[in-house]
């Protein structure tokens, strides 16, 4: 029977419950936090070695199956972690089971794998503790049929078979892995859109602003070995630089996650801009309105240099051969996806 894994965020145990105790804990409040493990491998759950449940690329580095600059000798980001199959039938095929690691609503399914490079994927939107945060299934072999768009999930909720769909790169069967992300979505549609619109893509935006370069993930490992909220979790991460952007603009992502935003005493002041910290990966994580005016439109308030290359190269806040900061093609992004519009310092 296969099992699904339900982490307590309040201790440190981890227990398993088969499948007929989830669909009965299923109907239980909606409030309920407890993260479930994406797919049936227990190995997690057990304490076992990386190489027990994360599948590596080619290279068999199992580092290159977590999240982070951890490909191309720290050049390239992975932006979830892989999660390896471990049950397949007679011919060798995956049928593992994906599961909703949290309660929420089912927002996108991409069910035509030559459309992304995560192939077959879902997106399961959650709101906790005032907060807008996401969760995504990808390369899966098939979606569960029951399946539709605006469906509320609890944790645990079957969502498809983990597998090897892909549009850019041939994943054997061998190296079939549920690819397993948890994160914040940056641009409302009409930003995004204008982005992706000024990039000349060959293909059309088909995924909307569910698309993967509106989603930008933090490490769901260490999410689920920290036994927090996933709010919680987002306060403990160190703020590498800080931006002061000064605009009337009041960007969609902030209204949605109105628990990332400092307490203001100045209410009855004009707003004139925000200061905005961000961790290494470039995730806007705390927020606080500016009542201050200042001639530029942008100024580099606070950096940790070692903070920001200890990771490797995320392209977000980078450095000339002199030292000086400058806005890398990753933060660009950002700063578009969030604002609608180019800065640069």
């Amino acid at each position: 029977m296969s099992s699904i894994f339900i982490f307590l965020c309040f201790s440190c145990s981890i227990f398993s419950v088969d499948k007929t105790t989830a669909k009965s804990a299923s109907s239980s409040s909606k409030k309920n936090t407890i993260p479930v493990w994406p797919t049936d491998n227990p190995a997690f759950s057990k304490n076992q070695p990386l190489a027990a449940y994360i599948q590596p690329t080619v290279s068999g580095d199992v580092t290159s199956g977590t999240y982070g600059c951890v490909r191309n000798n720290g050049n390239r980001f992975h932006s979830g972690i892989d999660i390896k199959s471990i049950h397949r039938n007679r011919k060798q095929v995956p049928q593992d089971n994906v599961f909703a690691c949290l309660p929420g609503t089912i927002v996108y399914l991409n069910t035509d794998p030559v459309r992304s490079n995560f192939g077959r994927y879902v997106v399961v939107e959650h709101y906790l503790e005032n907060l807008h945060f996401y969760s995504s299934y990808a390369h899966l072999a098939s979606i569960d049929p029951t399946l539709r768009q605006g469906l509320s999930v609890e944790a645990g909720h079957r969502l498809g078979t983990l597998g090897t769909s892909s549009n850019c790169t041939r994943i054997p069967n061998a190296r079939a892995h549920l690819h397993f992300e948890l994160g914040l979505k940056l641009g409302s549609i009409e930003t995004f859109q204008a982005w992706y619109n000024a990039q000349k893509f060959s293909t059309p935006n088909w995924h909307r602003d569910w698309n993967g370069l509106n989603l930008f993930g933090i490490d769901p490992l260490a999410f689920f070995q920290s036994h927090l909220s996933f709010l919680d979790f987002l306060r403990t991460q160190t703020i590498a630089f800080t931006l002061d952007i000064f605009t009337c603009k009041q960007p969609k992502f902030i209204q949605q996650n109105k628990a990332l935003l400092k307490p203001s005493s100045k209410t009855k002041k004009v707003q004139t801009g925000w200061r905005i910290g961000f961790n290494w990966a470039g995730l806007p994580l705390s927020w606080e309105a500016l009542y201050q005016t200042n001639p530029k439109v942008i100024v580099l308030h606070t950096y940790d240099k070692n903070e920001l290359t200890r990771h490797g190269n995320r392209h977000t806040l980078e450095f000339k051969s002199d030292g000086q900061p400058f806005i890398g093609k990753t933060l660009r992004r950002q700063l578009f996806c969030l604002f609608g519009e180019n800065f640069s310092l």
